[in-house]
């Protein structure tokens, strides 16, 4: 039997492209399963949590195209801002 490859904090940041900051914030929004550590209270993270990094990269893609191409219609960019003056 083999052991499963294990994988530090850097190195998934490099192999997914998300930066260490990102990562920790997946794990402590619960958005990858608590990530196990080793002796010296490092992460090391296993294929299972890559692929649910993987999952979550995917899903924001679809949600980032579905927004692509969609245009605020309350304002208008071809009118000069107007300054909001009163009379004294």
């Amino acid at each position: 039997m083999t052991t499963p490859q294990k994988y530090r904090a850097k190195e998934v940041c490099v192999l997914l492209e998300v930066s260490k900051k990102t990562l920790y914030n997946l794990e402590s929004r619960g958005i990858i399963p608590a990530v196990p550590r080793d002796w010296r209270g490092w992460r090391t993270y296993d294929e299972s949590h890559l692929e649910e990094i993987r999952k979550y990269k995917a899903s924001r893609n679809t949600e980032s195209s579905r927004n692509i191409g969609k245009v605020s219609h309350e304002t208008d960019f071809d009118e000069p801002k107007r300054k909001n003056l009163r009379s004294s």
